[in-house]
């Protein structure tokens, strides 16, 4: 870890050459060899702030005491949380949502009971086996398989197994479909064709998503819409409707971002709300079906 000698209000800053990185032992020693007195500014250019050089979260020294901070909102991994945790333990430093709300240690318990529960499941041998979360889009609808494709005047190809299917789906030949426990599952960069976009920029695109889903939510009586993209570029989208109301809905993209409806506890408590993260709670995410007994049986579709 390294702590950016350059302090900027500007998110596109955060990414600066190494010779103005600060080694973390650096750091430490100061803090270490100064803590008795009452006020510390650490000499970043006269500036009292630190920024990690991946801009997550910033270190300030007040009276008395470190704070470590990360914004309402932020984008952050349980790991990074963790590091977080743990950095501050090693300051006996505050650990701060929104410069004044303390991270709670039951989150932080929860996160650590979590990642052992995880340890103990058993993996496949190839992880992205059954995955389709990481850069793509998909639908989950509440309803039959045959006639959710008949609504979308999809035509499905032959049955296959879920690693041929993946694969297809990534060399977007089609749209990866398959029903389990009463809901169809739509998958690949083709379901945005489904929503029969008219051009625009993205709040413009935004209106069109939610249009769309409120339309279908005349027909299924739960509608799951997810994005996520985090590889060329950064979006990350989640909507629900269920029996035609809006649940919730956020949409995040490096031009626009905007949220539908009152965020409920089960998504506020979340430190990410990652739309593979949020599709966990609202059903069974794209990770999860790598533990679900008897999905790697069961057939899998590639639909055009």
């Amino acid at each position: 870890m390294f702590i950016s000698r350059h302090i900027s209000k500007n998110p596109s800053d955060y990414s600066l050459p190494e010779d103005k990185w600060i080694p973390e032992m650096e750091f430490y020693s100061f803090f270490d060899s100064n803590l008795q007195y009452e006020s510390i500014i650490y000499p970043l250019d006269k500036n009292p702030t630190f920024i990690r050089k991946e801009g997550i979260y910033k270190l300030t020294y007040a009276v008395g005491r470190i704070k470590i901070f990360f914004e309402h909102g932020a984008k952050i991994s349980n790991n990074t949380l963790l590091e977080l945790y743990e950095l501050a333990q090693y300051f006996n430093a505050y650990l701060l949502q929104s410069f004044s709300r303390e991270v709670s240690t039951k989150k932080i318990d929860e996160i650590k009971l979590s990642q052992k529960k995880s340890e103990l499941k058993p993996k496949p041998s190839k992880q992205t086996d059954l995955s389709f979360g990481q850069n793509n889009v998909w639908l989950v609808l509440k309803g039959s398989f045959q006639n959710t494709l008949e609504y979308f005047s999809l035509k499905p190809g032959p049955s296959m197994d879920w690693e041929t299917g993946i694969m297809k789906m990534e060399r977007n030949e089609g749209i990866l479909a398959f029903y389990h426990e009463g809901y169809t599952y739509l998958a690949g960069q083709q379901v945005e064709n489904l929503f029969q976009f008219k051009p625009g920029n993205d709040e413009e695109l935004e209106r069109q998503y939610f249009q769309k889903l409120s339309d279908w939510s005349k027909t299924f009586e739960d509608v799951q819409f997810y994005l996520h993209y985090n590889k060329l570029f950064y979006a990350n989208a989640f909507y629900r409707f269920l029996n035609q109301e809006l649940v919730y809905g956020e949409f995040y993209t490096e031009g626009f971002e905007n949220n539908r409806g009152k965020i409920p506890p089960t998504i506020s408590s979340l430190y990410d709300t990652d739309a593979n993260n949020v599709s966990e709670v609202w059903g069974i995410g794209p990770e999860s079906f790598k533990y679900v007994e008897g999905v790697k049986m069961m057939g899998v579709f590639v639909c055009r």
